[in-house]
């Protein structure tokens, strides 16, 4: 997606001459006083700390426009603005239009959309009915530029479940004849997978686009937390990709979100702070933003900290993943935590050379356990033991192969079977070798990984080594004071 696209875009969606839907003004009650913020974008971010009512203040949204009351502690009693050059007032004028309007918690939906395709057992006929779209042009390129992959080719089925809560509006009394959901299929240069194999993130993002690309024109689009498993860069993807999706089909997107990513790709008028009044419990407020420090304290992001952490290939990828994510308790919650695969001269010649006083992130190169002659450095560690992840764990299961056979969902006598065809084999193509072994094609070499390093971590020294490493990049992550600015 060019950045002039985005930044025409932009000036389309900040324009003050709409005579489509636009929302202009949200109004709060403040302690008994009617007070208002003002809305200057087709693209608005509430922005605010957990527990604050981001989530509160959308569902109040989404109950003003359907004319239904949400029964909470929402300060937001009314909206004001314009459709179809006539101007409206949301709840007081009840002969207005009515005005479509969405509402989604991403992590809730995609999570329940993920279970269901999981227990589905004929799936694969519901695809086969429901048929396959290839994106193509800018549905495409949404795509690619949120999840930050070059995708070679992406379809998408939209699978419509008969007598089920649908998933594209918060749950209510009233009962839904269907819903629908995507399924998606994708090609890239070294693979193909689909939903049932796309990680947690990715498939927030797929079906963020899918569902804003999906709605009908002037549609209100509310959206909780949207980018909460989004890396720092798709995060940014997705805010530009809401710019040019608004703009195309005339909607007015509100999201949530406590991150910091909204503050340097929008500016200061598409910015809405939701935080709770001093002393009085559960009285949430909101304010237009001024100036971007103002967000700094309420987001908590005084300390906001970086960590990069350098490993040797994909399996240290993995273990190092698992062990800072399972064993470093909210490390990820207020640390951005990437984690990058290069050979072990690379890591060692770029922990040496990256700057020691950098104010930018910190750095880690954590080396396979059997290359502990480089000695103790600072700013180097190691995995648990003293072989390479993939080798100590194709040992670790040979030994035990009840744990990986449990977590695969077969006997354990398979996995014994299957040790004995490939045990002479390569370990780095342990995990490809033991899913033709076992006949599991329908899992990815990613997910297979996953588990095979998670056994091994299940070992008492190992997982003892692995908490005390993550111990230390806790502490090297707490003693950079970095401060964003």
């Amino acid at each position: 997606m060019r950045k002039a696209d985005v930044d025409d875009a932009w000036k389309h969606c900040r324009s003050s001459a709409a005579k489509d839907l636009f929302v202009r003004s949200i109004e709060y009650n403040n302690d008994g006083d009617i007070e208002s913020v003002s809305i200057e974008s087709r693209v608005t971010a509430l922005l605010g700390a957990n527990g604050v009512g981001k989530t509160g203040a959308l569902l109040a949204m989404e109950g003003i426009l359907n004319r239904r009351a949400y029964h909470d502690r929402s300060p937001v009693v009314r909206l004001r603005g314009s459709y179809r050059g006539k101007d409206f007032t949301i709840p007081q004028d009840e002969s207005d239009a009515e005005i479509t309007v969405v509402y989604s918690d991403v992590s809730r939906d995609v999570n329940y959309i993920r279970s269901r395709i999981h227990k589905m057992s004929d799936i694969d006929q519901f695809i086969k009915e429901a048929g396959s779209r290839v994106l193509t042009g800018k549905d495409a390129d949404f795509l690619c530029h949120v999840a930050c992959q070059s995708y070679t080719e992406i379809s998408v089925s939209e699978i419509i479940l008969p007598d089920d809560k649908g998933i594209e509006s918060e749950p209510d009394d009233s009962e839904q004849d269907e819903s629908v959901f995507p399924f998606f299929k994708v090609v890239t240069q070294s693979r193909a997978y689909d939903s049932r194999g796309m990680g947690f993130g990715e498939y927030c993002a797929f079906y963020t686009i899918w569902l804003m690309r999906r709605a009908d024109k002037h549609t209100v689009i509310l959206l909780d937390e949207p980018d909460s498993h989004l890396s720092s860069e798709s995060r940014r993807g997705l805010i530009d990709s809401m710019a040019v999706i608004a703009n195309d089909r005339k909607l007015m997107i509100f999201f949530s979100s406590h991150s910091a990513e909204p503050m340097y790709s929008m500016r200061e008028s598409d910015l809405c702070l939701v935080y709770v009044k001093a002393d009085v419990a559960r009285s949430t407020l909101l304010a237009n933003v001024k100036e971007r420090r103002q967000l700094i304290r309420p987001l908590r992001l005084l300390s906001t900290k970086c960590l990069l952490i350098i490993v040797e290939d994909v399996d240290a990828q993995e273990a190092i993943k698992q062990i800072v994510f399972n064993f470093s308790g909210d490390l990820s919650r207020w640390v951005d935590v990437q984690i990058v695969a290069g050979g072990d001269s690379e890591v060692v010649k770029f922990v040496e050379k990256f700057p020691k006083k950098s104010v930018i992130c910190g750095i880690i190169g954590v080396l396979d356990g059997d290359k502990r002659e480089h000695g103790e450095c600072a700013s180097l560690d190691y995995l648990p033991g003293l072989h390479d992840p993939m080798n100590a764990s194709r040992s670790f299961i040979r030994d035990r192969p009840e744990v990986l056979a449990a977590s695969l969902g077969i006997e354990a006598a398979r996995i014994v079977d299957a040790m004995m065809d490939i045990g002479h084999r390569d370990y780095h193509d342990f995990p490809s070798d033991l899913r033709g072994a076992l006949g599991i094609g329908d899992q990815s070499i990613e997910i297979i990984r996953s588990k095979i390093i998670a056994a091994w971590l299940t070992d008492s020294e190992i997982s003892a080594a692995g908490k005390e490493l993550a111990a230390r990049i806790f502490a090297l992550a707490s003693s950079r004071p970095l401060s964003l600015d």
